[in-house]
Order: structure tokens, then C-alpha cells, then sequence
């Protein structure tokens, strides 16, 4: 009978202490498992590389690690593991045994003590040393009777070789092998630190774009985190679940390294000869559209952030707008050859200089230009003539050409952009239409101005700029090839070809860009030196500040390479007309760039006034 009764009693403590486990407190005794023996960790993915056209890097990740022991887990074997990896951390043995020895703590929430199971070891250490150190650790016991141990003591050696020493937390740092080259196209990486899913797990951080093709293209370049469940005990750790993380992708640039890394050079020694409060050049492609080099000064050292400044990561050709001055006279010129309007011999009246333009005076001075072909007002980039060409043209056809030419509008490029200013045609007065010919009234970005002169160079179609080459797996696979994207013609071959030689005189003798003349290359392109805005109504434009533009398509009988160059207020004494600060910018990128590219000359430099057949009529 008492037999009877206690068993009948134990069955009923053990059927209540079920119940209380898995109704009454299953929540709690749920949690309280997870927290001794349920460990959820983010496994980050390799954020992509982004190269230049060739293959080159120009960003990079690099992982770091920081690791730690779990003495349970490593159990009597602990002073192994501090003999072995001490000499490659360079921490004394005798220190490192105590730090990693068996240890317990009080938990404040319980009032139970706990093993420790994690001690920290070593912070950014690299993969070189983590992989150094996981072999090490495989030497411990090797010349043990294995045999011969107790069975735990097997385990806990198991366990030591596979894991004595193991990853708490990965830290992925961004590295620029070219230091500060195209840094404003590359952009910046930050961190994110994010809480573990689980409560033992470690926090982890996550990199992000901030700015730059880093920020424009996060999402392939980032990947995808995955997650890993493990359940461990004293001797045994297993892995119950796990998602793979997805690597990022990555990213081919058009940018050429060669002709970015001249480019940088230029801006920025330019940036300091003429005391400039900024420089910027864009190289692009005519006939696809390819980005060679965008280039900003002043910068930033992405690898330096004590120095950084938000203001000099802007990719100013895509993100300065700006009144261009006299670089725009090709749209009206070009509307009104397209047109019929005029013809390059066509005689234009240009006043002796001054001209009392509707509602506002017109001048040419300190020139004193009277009939002008409208070949030689591109030459002599003559306000007033190109006044009355648009005029010839009218306002509507010429508004309606600079819309066809972009401006006002985004390239779609692909990264940050601004759109440059183009107001709706009811809010101009017939006095802007003496003015939007020659490059006031409106702004554009210099990206907007190498496409109008790209499209003018190339047959007269309009080729979406294009920075973005391929973008690939890991393994090399692509994911998406850009090809070049024509937007729409806007003039006819006829009228390309006639804008091509009636630029080219620019830098001839008697031009406004003798400066920006190659001696193996004939080169077409325009001038401009715009007086900067002030938005006072009484006084609008500074006559102390200027930018000083220079943009060139090179070789004229074959346009291949367009480089626009603008300088931000160059001090007024070292020269600020566009010829004199931005033509020698061009010039030294133009030989660059067709040296690298092996482009042929069209031009013999025993006789540097001696064209091919696009100007025969000089």
C-alpha cells in the first residue's frame, strides 16, 4: 500500500512539474534555455568591389575579426590553447591562461552563478592571423595517446582543434588601393551597428553607402546577412539551422584609372595655381556615352576621416550648377544651322560692340566687331552675334532646342544629379532671349554641357551619359551588362559637321583657346567666362568672381573624346577667362588621354596650322 501511494504521488509530481513546464512557466523556462544554450549569430555577406573599365580596384572590402574562448567549452584543455596562440597574438602565456581559465558570475537577474562563456582574446585581428591561429590550434595533442584519455577529455580536444578559438564578432572595413583618386565618385562606406536577433547572440554591424556609387549601388554591392543557430552544451556545439549569407555583387566602372588619375592631378594642382575656390572635369566618350573620369577639387582621403568635410565630397560635374557663359553659344548656332536660318558664311552685324538689345544693351568689348560670318562669331565667341543668330532661329525653336539639348533636365546618369535650371517658356521676357543664347539666364551641370557637345561631335544624337560598365557575381558571372543608350538626335550630320568646323577655329590662331591646342590632335570646342550670380537685384552678377569653362572634343576629323573643364573663381589676377585657367587643363588631359588610349593623330605638328579636310575653307 505505501509502495502504491508513493508511486501514485510521483506520477502526480511529475505529471504537475509537466504541466508547469510546458503550460505555467513554459514561456519563461523557454527563455531561460535559449540564454544557456540557444546562440543566433548574423553572418555577414562580402560586400562587392567596385573596379574601373579594366579590372582595376578601386574599392574594397577587408574583414577583420574580434575572437574569444569559451572556457566550458575548451574545459581542462585551456592552458593548451594560451600555449599555442600566444607567440602569434603576441600576448605572454602566462597572462593569457588567466584570462581564459574557467570563471563564473553572479546573474543579477536570478541571483544564480554562471560560467563564464566567452572571454574576449584579440580585436581586428586579420584573416591571415585568424587562419594561423585555427591551425595552430589543430597541432594541440598531436603527439597525445589519444587512446589513452578519459572520454570527456577526447571531446574537449575535438572540440579545442575545431573550435577553441572562435570569431565573436566580423568587422568589414572599406579600403581604397588609390588612396583619394575618384574618391567623390566612389562615395563612402559606414557602419551600423544592429542588436543580435537573439539575446546571446553578439551585436553586429552592417556597412552602408553614404554617398557616391557606394550609396547609388548599396543594395548589390551590400549582399545579404544570413543567420546562424546553434545549440551548445558543455562539450558540444551544433549548428540547428542556418541561412547562407549572399555575397554583394560586383561593380565595373567606365572610369578609365589611368585618365582619372590624371584628371585628379590636374583639378587639383589647378585648384592651387590659380587660388580657385574649385575644379571639375568631366572626359566622356562621344560616340557611347562612357564616363572616362569625373573629378573634383578639392576632395577627400576616404582612408582619412579626421579630415573629411561633407562639402568635398560633392561630385561637382553633376552637382555645381551653374550660368556656363559663352560654351553654350553652340545650342543656338547649332538650332539655327539645323534650321536653315543661317549658313557658317552668313554676314551678322555686330555693332562695333555695343548693342542696345531689347530692354538691355549687348556688348562685345572691349571688341569692336562689325560684319562677322557666323563662323568667325564662333571664333571670336561674340556675344551679340550669337544674340541676333538666335534671334534668326526665334525664341520659340531656340527654347525648344535647348529642351532637345537637356538642359533643365537630369541626364539620368545613374547617381546624384542636379538638374541645372531651365524655367517654363511663359516665365522668359523677350530680354532673356538676348541672354540664354550666350549662356545667362539659365544653368546647367558640366555633365549637361559634355553631353551637348558630345551629341554635337558624334553625328548629333544624344547618348545618355554612362558610368556603370557591368555589374558581376563573385565568380565572375554578369548580372547585367549597360550597353550605350542613344536618348534622341537632335541635329542632322550636316549640321554636326558644320558646328565641328566652325569650332575647331577656336583654338587656332586668332581663337579664344590657342591654349587648349594639341600638337597631334585638331581640336574643335568653346570658351566660356561667366560672371557669377549674386541674387542682389541691384547689382546680380559679381564682376570680381567668374567660372571660367573650356569644353573640347578631340580629334576634330574623328571626334573620339570630349573634356569639359571649369574653374570656380580663379583669382582675378592669375587670369580668369576660360581660355587662359581651363584651355591648359585640357590640353594636358587631351595628350594623356590619347596617348593612353593610343587615339591616331589627324594632325602633323611640323605644321600646326595644317588641318585635315573638316577645315580645308581656313
Amino acid at each position: 500500500m505505501w509502495m502504491t501511494l508513493l508511486v501514485i504521488i510521483a506520477f502526480f509530481g511529475l505529471g504537475w512539474r509537466l504541466v508547469d513546464l510546458q503550460y505555467l512557466t513554459a514561456a519563461e523556462t523557454r527563455r531561460k534555455f535559449e540564454e544557456r544554450s540557444i546562440v543566433e549569430e548574423i553572418e555577414m555577406p562580402w560586400r562587392g568591389e567596385i573596379t574601373d573599365r579594366s579590372g582595376s580596384t578601386l574599392a574594397a572590402s577587408v574583414r577583420h575579426y574580434n575572437i574569444g574562448v569559451d572556457p566550458q567549452f575548451n574545459g581542462p584543455l585551456y592552458p593548451e590553447v594560451a600555449r599555442v596562440i600566444s607567440p602569434i597574438l603576441g600576448i605572454p602565456q602566462e597572462q593569457l591562461t588567466r584570462r581564459i581559465g574557467p570563471a563564473e558570475y553572479l546573474d543579477t537577474k536570478t541571483g544564480e552563478m554562471r560560467p563564464v562563456r566567452f572571454v574576449s582574446v584579440a580585436n581586428a585581428v586579420s584573416h591571415d592571423t585568424l587562419e594561423e591561429i585555427r591551425a595552430a590550434l589543430k597541432t594541440i595533442g598531436a603527439d597525445w595517446d589519444v587512446s589513452s584519455l578519459p572520454k570527456d577529455t577526447r571531446q574537449f580536444l575535438k572540440n579545442v582543434r575545431s573550435r577553441g578559438v572562435y570569431v565573436s564578432r566580423e568587422v568589414q572595413t572599406r579600403h581604397y588601393p588609390n588612396g583619394g583618386m575618384a574618391a567623390p565618385v566612389l562615395g563612402l562606406v559606414n557602419s551600423r551597428e544592429h542588436k543580435s536577433p537573439a539575446a546571446s547572440g553578439p551585436d553586429y554591424f552592417i556597412q552602408y553607402g553614404a554617398n557616391g556609387i557606394e550609396a547609388a549601388l548599396d543594395e548589390p554591392l551590400a549582399g545579404t546577412p544570413g543567420r546562424v543557430r546553434k545549440a551548445r552544451t558543455e562539450l558540444v556545439e551544433q549548428v540547428t539551422d542556418r541561412f547562407a549569407a549572399r555575397d554583394g555583387s560586383n561593380v565595373a566602372l567606365t572610369i578609365d584609372r589611368r585618365i582619372q588619375e590624371g584628371a585628379d592631378k590636374a583639378v587639383q594642382q589647378a585648384l592651387i595655381e590659380l587660388g580657385a575656390q574649385s575644379v571639375f572635369v568631366t572626359v566622356m566618350d562621344v560616340n557611347t556615352g562612357e564616363i572616362l573620369a569625373l573629378s573634383s577639387a578639392p576632395s577627400f582621403d576616404p582612408a582619412d576621416r579626421t579630415t573629411f568635410k561633407e562639402e568635398h565630397s560633392r561630385l561637382l560635374p553633376l552637382t555645381e550648377m551653374f550660368e556656363p557663359g559663352s560654351i553654350m553659344k553652340a545650342i543656338a548656332i547649332a538650332g539655327a544651322l539645323e534650321e536653315n536660318a543661317v549658313t557658317l558664311e552668313t554676314s551678322i552685324y555686330c555693332e562695333k560692340g555695343y548693342w542696345a538689345a531689347p530692354a538691355r544693351p549687348l556688348t562685345d568689348l572691349p571688341h569692336h566687331y562689325e560684319d562677322l560670318t557666323v563662323k568667325e562669331i564662333v571664333t571670336k565667341s561674340s556675344n551679340i552675334g550669337t544674340a541676333k543668330i538666335a534671334a534668326l532661329l526665334g525664341d520659340d525653336r531656340f527654347y525648344a532646342y535647348m529642351k532637345e539639348f537637356g538642359i533643365g533636365s537630369k541626364t539620368g546618369i545613374g547617381l546624384y544629379e542636379e538638374a541645372g535650371i531651365l524655367h517654363p517658356r511663359d516665365q522668359y521676357r523677350p530680354v532673356d532671349f538676348t541672354r540664354l543664347p550666350i549662356g545667362y539666364a539659365s544653368a546647367v551641370t558640366q555633365l549637361q554641357i559634355a553631353c551637348v557637345y558630345s551629341a554635337i561631335a558624334n553625328g548629333g544624337t544624344m547618348m545618355r551619359p554612362q558610368i556603370l560598365r557591368q555589374i558581376k557575381e563573385r565568380n565572375g558571372n554578369v548580372i547585367i551588362d549597360f550597353k550605350p543608350q542613344p536618348v534622341r538626335r537632335v541635329i542632322s550630320a550636316r549640321t554636326s559637321r558644320e558646328m565641328m568646323q566652325a569650332l575647331q577655329t577656336v583654338t587656332e590662331t586668332g581663337g579664344t583657346a590657342t591654349t587648349a591646342a594639341l600638337d597631334y590632335y585638331t581640336v574643335a570646342g568653346k570658351t566660356g567666362t561667366a560672371h557669377k550670380y549674386t541674387g542682389d537685384p541691384n547689382v546680380p552678377y559679381d564682376n570680381k568672381r567668374y567660372y571660367g569653362s573650356f569644353v573640347g572634343v578631340f580629334p576634330a576629323s574623328a571626334p573620339r573624346i570630349c573634356i569639359a573643364v571649369t574653374v570656380n573663381e580663379p583669382e582675378k589676377n592669375r587670369g580668369y577667362f576660360g581660355g587662359k585657367v581651363a584651355g591648359p587643363i585640357f590640353a594636358e588631359l587631351a595628350r594623356l588621354t590619347g596617348q593612353h588610349l593610343n587615339i591616331k593623330p589627324d594632325k602633323s605638328p611640323e605644321a600646326p596650322d595644317q588641318l585635315l579636310s573638316l577645315n580645308v575653307d581656313d
